[in-house]
């Protein structure tokens, strides 16, 4: 077990991560350059859980889910896979706090 006071940076940052990961999802949606059903701060754990699945699942096995794993996570965003997608986020703006 870490120390205390580790576990509360640990937790500190996880929950920055989350908010700011929820404000990009929220602008977004408003700018609708994403589409999606879930609070933004749902949407936000959903995705970063999975990335952080897919990427622990890639290390111990010989499919590359990793990008299949992306890919359904910009499916699920409304965004085109293989398509002009990454042009889109020049319209998003975040500043970190």
């Amino acid at each position: 077990m870490f120390p205390e006071d580790m576990q509360n940076e640990i937790k500190k940052y996880a929950s920055e991560l989350i908010q700011w990961m929820a404000a990009l999802l929220s602008t977004g949606r408003e700018k609708q350059l994403f589409s999606f059903s879930f609070a933004p701060e749902d949407k936000a754990i959903f995705i970063l859980s999975s990335v952080k699945g897919a990427l622990q699942t890639a290390r111990v096995s010989s499919r590359n889910s990793f990008f299949q794993v992306l890919d359904t996570i910009k499916n699920s965003l409304g965004l085109n896979v293989g398509g002009r997608e990454i042009e889109k986020f020049s319209e998003l703006s975040i500043n970190s706090q």
